[in-house]
């Protein structure tokens, strides 16, 4: 229904505030480092911040990971309402559940999406915990790279 997609895309405003969220916990909004960043002709925004808070800190990449399970969970349930006491994912314990075990591709088959919107939420989880697995390998291969210094 109408009223359900509203719901989700009034949550998903958390993906468009988390850079900014990681941005202003990082300290790196400051004077000095927009000095630096004019110096060296680059531009200091929320995103470069993001991506730079990314590569070197896997507490940003944790914030991302529940953010995003948090916001798929909700919308699961927002999506899966309408197939009434027929699911066991109105409760978002459940949804939580299912969100994660799609995301680590586990898939255990003891819950799953009835509705069309629900398989699309799922289907977005799989391809977002790739991306998320991808930026993981990524920072811990960057940490544990030997170097002279």
């Amino acid at each position: 229904s109408s009223d359900g997609f509203i719901a989700v895309f009034m949550m998903l405003r958390l993906y468009f505030y988390t850079p900014r969220i990681i941005a202003e916990l990082s300290g790196l909004r400051n004077e000095k480092t927009r000095l630096i960043g004019l110096m060296n002709n680059v531009e200091i925004s929320y995103n470069f911040i993001g991506k730079a808070m990314l590569r070197d800190n896997l507490t940003t990449l944790l914030f991302l990971f529940v953010v995003s399970v948090v916001t798929m969970a909700y919308a699961m349930i927002v999506f899966e309402r309408p197939m009434g006491p027929d699911t066991n994912l109105d409760l978002f314990e459940n949804s939580v559940w299912l969100i994660i075990i799609t995301m680590t591709t586990v898939g255990y088959g003891d819950m799953y999406p009835q509705t069309p919107m629900g398989r699309y939420v799922a289907i977005f989880a799989a391809l977002l915990a790739v991306v998320l697995v991808a930026l993981a390998v990524g920072a811990v291969t960057d940490r544990l790279t030997l170097s002279r210094d």
